[in-house]
């Protein structure tokens, strides 16, 4: 073989490795282009989304300060927030919004009112009316079965979750020791719930009662915060006996349609009413509500976004505590 042709060789497999090279970096280039504009396209259609969104809440807070303008004083499932969402067509998708009444579901934070020192006294038993409605919201849940003995462990373990002390409530009380002694590694929040999803964290707890409990419970800011009769879910509106059993689901959930397609305007007509056993006191029961749930939903292609808020509504101003995208 001549040097030459040697040469001619070396030169042809230098050239092609070049053009390897060149195509392995056109490649390289090209994809990471695709990969940064898929992901400016994805940040454009996340902003946009976000955008709707607001905007989807800032016509449901126009619905609850009309409603709030109206001459009516009370609130109930025939006012205009408190509608069937329809989804709204927008470029793109459709977006879809829907209000909540949160005085209608049991407040977690008001199994703090009423509770003494348990530093130096003794543990409160029997416990408060707030403790007792959740005892039988629990009992009215019937996929889950629960004993009384079962609901009595979870509220005192909730209990403790809320409460600043380090003693355990009654039998079923969980405080610090039981959290990092089960492996979990954190402690007892000691204090008001921020959001209802922290009854995951509580001891008994499971994902399945917290999905049914879900629809049914809030943690409101404010714990002494009334329960709207015209807005009650079913198994809350169950626990509002005086004694120790729910009053029966089914007859719950026909009277709850009945207070929505005619809200009561007479605290009178409720607590008198003759499906209770006797008059319940008024105390903690009204007509109106200051705390609402926003939920949002737009759908972008194939992207979909949710957002839900907490809005509070005092006199004609409306101001938003919390937010958050996907759920609270």
């Amino acid at each position: 073989m001549s040097r030459s042709f040697a040469q001619r060789g070396a030169a042809m497999v230098i050239a092609m490795m070049v053009v390897a090279l060149a195509a392995t970096i056109a490649v390289a280039v090209g994809s990471d282009y695709q990969l940064q504009l898929r992901r400016a396209q994805n940040h454009q259609t996340l902003e946009q989304a976000k955008q709707l969104l607001m905007g989807a809440e800032q016509l449901a807070m126009l619905a609850l300060l009309t409603d709030k303008r109206s001459d009516s004083p009370i609130d109930g499932g025939q006012d205009i927030w408190a509608q069937p969402p329809q989804p709204y067509p927008v470029d793109g998708g459709w977006m879809l919004g829907s209000v909540n009444d949160l005085q209608g579901r049991f407040n977690l934070n008001s199994l703090l009112v009423g509770l003494r020192d348990t530093q130096t006294e003794p543990v409160t038993v029997p416990y408060t009316v707030a403790q007792q409605r959740f005892i039988k919201l629990l009992l009215s849940l019937p996929e889950m079965a629960l004993s009384r003995a079962e609901a009595v462990e979870l509220t005192e373990a909730v209990i403790d979750w809320l409460d600043s002390d380090q003693r355990p409530t009654g039998f079923g009380g969980k405080e610090d020791d039981y959290y990092l002694g089960d492996g979990r590694s954190y402690r007892t929040a000691d204090r008001a719930m921020l959001s209802a999803s922290e009854l995951r964290a509580v001891g008994g707890f499971s994902e399945e009662l917290w999905q049914l409990l879900q629809p049914h419970v809030a943690a409101l800011p404010l714990h002494e915060t009334g329960l709207n009769v015209n807005m009650l879910t079913a198994p809350v509106l169950a626990s509002l006996t005086l004694g120790d059993e729910p009053l029966a689901l089914d007859s719950a959930r026909a009277w709850v349609e009945e207070l929505r397609a005619e809200p009561l305007e007479d605290i009178q007509l409720f607590v008198s009413d003759a499906r209770w056993d006797s008059t319940l006191p008024e105390e903690g029961l009204q007509l109106s509500s200051d705390f609402f749930l926003f939920n949002g939903q737009v759908k972008l292609g194939d992207s979909v976004l949710e957002m839900a808020s907490v809005v509070y509504r005092q006199n004609e101003q409306l101001s938003v505590i919390q937010r958050a995208l996907g759920a609270l």
